[in-house]
């Protein structure tokens, strides 16, 4: 089976690769420079060639309409800024491929006498367009209450010197260019960068229309990955590339020009801190609501969609590279899923069989009872008669898989089937008859064991038997008492539990590795934020001190915004690592204290989703036990009913818990508004390995780990149903059990 599917993927590779060079252009939106270093690579380092491509790079040439070209097929692929994604929300079959830059290029270089928004009323701006001009600086002007309708604005030289000249206040720039030549000239000036106003247009984000997206994933796929491939080599062989620029694209550049503007792409890109080419979701989330505010109108347009990496079409390369991890891993989950079925199957057509047996040898005692007085009191014969019922009897005690231990008034044994011998690690019987049935028995688990000694026929019950090696096991315990001949005999049978404990430590182990995992994923939600206030304020301190505006009292500020920043992460820490220390005394306990905790633990990831989270206390009345354990339950519960929203577009969502009670119970309820579960499984939530979630996203086990919390612990039941809205799970705790312990 392997070999067949490894000569599949050979034959596709070979298929996929094995075409002449297809022929694609990228329309670049400035003129050759270091700003282009990435594709250019791309180009001269062979990336596109072994990708399949023959890629044509495009200057840009004033007036030109990238988008539109893109969009009408005169250009394959292009280079474009932020406002993308404003083209997109207005209708266009735009598709975002990588965004290089990670803070805005653009800004705007004024005299030194403008230090602020504020101070270029009334002054004269040298700017491509109006419309360009509000795309890259409006949102800036908005955040310090200025309309850019009352700018004052000059059409663009794409020149320094009517800033040096006077004729002009303040111009367009990109910041690795004409910082660069006003230092050549002499000339002092001051820069307003968006970034330090919370806004970041980005100016290098990669895209091509839908049409080229949908109906050549391929080449798109490998494009996009050879063009991030030529950033990756441009940025560690930055003189290599600056000399091809000048060899073969743009011979009037200098080196010192280039190599000024290489270190500034880098400090765009920053690809220390994120991967070349990556695209921030939550960031596009928040470029959507500022474009917005521009529209003045509500797209039903997705940002995911906008994504090509968000794409649903089955990606070939990713495809090619883990197809033979996939089938192995569904070829092993296979094997284990029928494994475990096996055993299930077996588990209970043991317990069928041993109920069986138990009948059976109910009517073999009474017949043996009946028939052993018969033969004592009769003949010779009935002597016979005995010996022979007594082989059946023996046979069947030899052939069950159970053991069976027949044990006299005094609790000696007094028989012991094979399985029994197995089992305790004995050989014969020699070694066991005539010794108590207590020797075997743990002493923690006496106690149960001698209560039942009375009974008849006593309730399945679990205890540890003790092997001749001193090792115990655990096993499922029943017995019963008859009468032979005047004397009281008692047939205990027990199911050796091994196999069954085991599994449940593997579904503990896994509960606690899916636990750890969702630990982790909140707490990176709850760090995002500040990261990335970090993030953003060393950038700042970065760009000042490189351009020599930098002052002390700015360091200080800095530094004391980071420690803020960082106490509050250390603060996640401790918050996490304290709602999941387990407890190991019960006491009472407010239940609002739980929803507290859980929504400190996620509410970044609410917020993120939209989900608005309601609590409602019926009751003040406290709960005694462990609070930690219940906490896991109720945020479990919450966890899935959050994780249920997501593919679904529904308005004012909500995950809601409720908390009651009566005379003789606890009551919780756990419910939202996703839509709720199918009816063919909803029978299913609480089975072990059982999930709805797609896979890689869910283990099946947390449900089941719940319910088995609340029996074991609480001694409480857990049930599930839909409303008209979405599902609804019900937790019901007994006051006494809770109380008095299981």
């Amino acid at each position: 089976m392997f070999l067949k599917v490894l000569f599949f993927i050979l034959l596709f590779v070979s298929a996929l690769f094995g075409k002449d060079l297809q022929k694609v252009s990228l329309q670049l939106h400035w003129k050759y420079q270091f700003e282009f270093a990435g594709f250019i690579a791309a180009k001269e380092k062979g990336f596109y060639k072994d990708a399949g491509l023959d890629v044509e790079l495009r200057e840009f040439h004033v007036g030109q309409d990238i988008v539109k070209d893109v969009v009408e097929g005169k250009a394959t692929y292009g280079i474009y800024n932020s406002t993308l994604l404003k083209y997109y929300l207005e209708g266009e079959p735009v598709v975002l491929l990588a965004s290089f830059f990670k803070r805005s290029a653009m800004i705007l270089v004024t005299t030194p006498d403008i230090h602020s928004p504020k101070d270029l009323l009334d002054k004269k701006i040298m700017a491509d367009s109006k419309l360009d001009f509000d795309d890259q600086f409006q949102h800036m002007f908005e955040t310090q209450g200025i309309d850019t309708a009352k700018l004052h604005l000059v059409k663009h030289q794409y020149n320094v010197m009517p800033l040096v000249e006077g004729k002009v206040d303040a111009l367009t720039a990109f910041v690795s260019d004409e910082p660069y030549k006003l230092d050549e000239l002499g000339f002092k000036y001051n820069i307003l960068d968006p970034s330090d106003y919370g806004v970041y247009n980005l100016m290098m984000e990669l895209f091509t229309s839908k049409k080229e997206a949908t109906q050549h994933f391929e080449r798109t796929l490998a494009f996009k990955k050879a063009s991030i491939k030529g950033w990756e080599y441009a940025l560690t062989h930055k003189d290599e590339i600056i000399k091809i620029i000048q060899q073969k694209y743009a011979p009037h550049l200098k080196y010192k020009e280039l190599i000024n503007e290489a270190q500034k792409i880098e400090k765009l890109i920053l690809p220390y801190a994120y991967s070349v080419g990556s695209i921030d979701l939550n960031y596009m989330k928040q470029q959507e609501k500022q474009f917005y505010k521009s529209l003045q109108k509500k797209s039903n347009r997705k940002v995911e969609d906008f994504l090509f990496e968000y794409s649903s079409k089955i990606r070939t390369e990713i495809f090619v590279q883990v197809l033979i991890v996939a089938v192995l891993i569904v070829l092993f989950m296979g094997y284990r899923q029928n494994k475990l079925a096996e055993f299930n199957r077996k588990l209970e057509f043991e317990i069928k069989k041993s109920k069986k047996l138990e009948t059976q040898l109910q009517g073999l005692n009474k017949d043996l009872g009946i028939r052993v007085a018969e033969a004592v009191r009769d003949t010779e014969t009935k002597n016979t008669e005995l010996r022979t019922l007594l082989g059946h009897f023996q046979t069947v005690l030899d052939t069950t898989m159970e053991m069976v231990i027949i044990v006299d008034a005094k609790k000696d044994i007094v028989d012991i089937n094979k399985s029994g011998l197995s089992m305790l690690g004995y050989k014969n019987k020699d070694e066991l008859i005539g010794r108590s049935i207590y020797d075997f028995i743990d002493q923690e688990d006496l106690e149960i064991t001698k209560k039942y000694r009375k009974m008849m026929v006593t309730p399945t019950y679990e205890v540890k038997l003790i092997k001749k090696d001193k090792t115990e096991f655990p096993v499922l315990m029943r017995a019963k008492s008859t009468l032979v001949d005047g004397e009281i005999f008692r047939m205990i049978t027990a199911m050796d539990l091994t196999e069954i404990k085991e599994k449940e430590v593997l579904l503990q182990k896994q509960s606690h590795l899916a636990q750890m995992g969702e630990m982790l994923n909140m707490i990176a939600h709850q760090w995002r934020q500040p990261l990335n206030a970090m993030s953003a304020s060393a950038i700042k301190v970065g760009m000042k001190q490189e351009l020599g505006l930098l002052s002390d009292e700015e360091i200080k500020t800095h530094s004391k915004f980071i420690q803020t920043q960082t106490q509050k992460m250390s603060k996640v820490i401790d918050d996490f690592m304290n709602f999941f220390k387990p407890e190991n005394q019960k006491q009472y306990f407010e239940f609002r204290k739980i929803t507290d905790d859980i929504f400190a633990l996620i509410e970044a990831q609410l917020i993120n989703k939209s989900i608005e989270f309601k609590v409602e206390e019926k009751t003040d009345e406290k709960v005694f036990g462990y609070e930690k354990e219940l906490s896991h339950v109720v945020l479990n519960l919450v966890s899935n009913a959050r994780d249920a929203f997501d593919g679904k577009d529904i308005e004012n969502k909500y995950i809601k818990v409720v908390f009651d009670a009566n005379e003789f119970e606890y009551i919780i309820s756990v419910c939202d508004n996703a839509g709720g579960i199918p009816k063919n499984i909803i029978d299913k939530v609480f089975n072990p390995y059982f999930t709805t979630k797609e896979e890689g996203k869910g283990t099946g086990i947390g449900l089941y780990m719940s319910k088995k919390i609340l029996d074991e612990i609480f001694n409480a039941t857990i049930d599930v149903s839909n409303t008209n809205e979405g599902a609804k799970f019900t937790i019901k705790i007994p006051k006494g059990e809770s109380e008095n312990g299981k």
